[in-house]
């Protein structure tokens, strides 16, 4: 597996989106640069933070299903290892396309939880939920795509993942009720599906 020159070939944003995205990478490694040192003395890889960050989803549908502050420790614990392992892999010199790959991965795994989670616990709409999470996915997907290959998309996307772990957080803990949960995943699955529309018939991205 051989490293990537550019530490920034493969990733989720597009081309308006890497100025502030270089920025605040750089701020949360300065921020982060005493934890880094200590991870690095210890021997611990990138791609374990990433494994970890993983395994943490699991305390995601407990924490739906049975235990509210689970549901918080679960997003906490994922949160803190997606910071740290690409900060991590980029302070060591140990950024691959792998690594790269498996922290997306772990980024968008959260999202297919708590979707799949929040469903089935608050009875959400199954269309709505269906059709975010496809399309969202795709969408994401033509993204990585395209900037691997160094097409970087020319307009900025929408981002509704952390709202969306706010909004299911509300629900368990009673703050909100589940029909805005349903509404807002009924507007993100027209937004994202108009955009899935417009990459794929009017700026011709391949499914690939």
């Amino acid at each position: 597996m051989s490293s990537i020159r550019d530490p920034h070939l493969i990733h989720v944003w597009s081309a308006r989106e890497m100025p502030f995205q270089r920025r605040y990478r750089k701020f949360r490694e300065r921020l982060l640069a005493p934890v880094l040192r200590i991870l690095q003395r210890c021997g611990v890889s990138p791609n374990a933070l990433s494994i970890l960050s993983m395994l943490s989803l699991m305390l995601i549908p407990i924490g739906i299903f049975l235990s509210p502050p689970l549901l918080l420790v679960g997003y906490a614990l994922h949160f803190t290892f997606d910071a740290l392992d690409g900060a991590l892999a980029r302070s060591a010199q140990r950024v691959t396309a792998r690594g790269a790959y498996l922290d997306v991965t772990a980024d968008y795994l959260a999202l297919v939880v708590t979707v799949i989670a929040a469903r089935w616990a608050f009875g959400l709409s199954a269309f709505w939920t269906l059709l975010y999470t496809v399309c969202y996915i795709l969408v994401i997907v033509h993204f990585l795509s395209r900037n691997a290959q160094g097409k970087h998309p020319p307009f900025p996307l929408l981002r509704t993942r952390f709202p969306l772990f706010l909004l299911v957080a509300l629900c368990v803990f009673r703050v909100v009720e589940p029909p805005w949960l349903d509404l807002f995943l009924a507007a993100a699955s027209i937004y994202y599906a108009a955009v899935l529309l417009v990459c794929l018939l009017i700026l011709r991205w391949k499914l690939r």
